[in-house]
């Protein structure tokens, strides 16, 4: 955010709302686009799990959690992302989530 900033003049709200547009174009388009294996023999997938859920000034009631998983082929750059309604460990979905992906 700072590069946009300095190099490009732009002011500091400015910079965070673009951020924000782009980590929501970039979702939008991992979460929609169409379904592929990624990955191959001799080929190295990294995956990862994370847990999304607000709560302001980490008081009050917490809401709904959002579990997503997702993965990236270092050789090919082709990535996938799939988010999960609570929570996903104990369901086994991580496991169906690799094997479709």
């Amino acid at each position: 955010m700072h590069f946009c900033e300095r190099e490009l003049g732009m002011s500091q709200p400015t910079t965070v709302d673009w951020s924000a547009y782009m980590r929501e174009v970039c979702a939008y388009y991992l979460l929609h686009k169409t379904e592929k294996m990624i990955g191959g023999e001799n080929m190295v997938v990294e995956v990862d799990e994370s847990v999304f859920t607000k709560r302001k000034n980490n008081v009050g009631r917490v809401l709904p959690q959002v579990w997503v998983f997702g993965g990236i082929c270092r050789e090919s750059n082709e990535c996938f992302l799939v988010d999960f309604s609570g929570d996903f460990r104990g369901a086994g979905l991580s496991g169906a989530a690799v094997k479709l992906y």
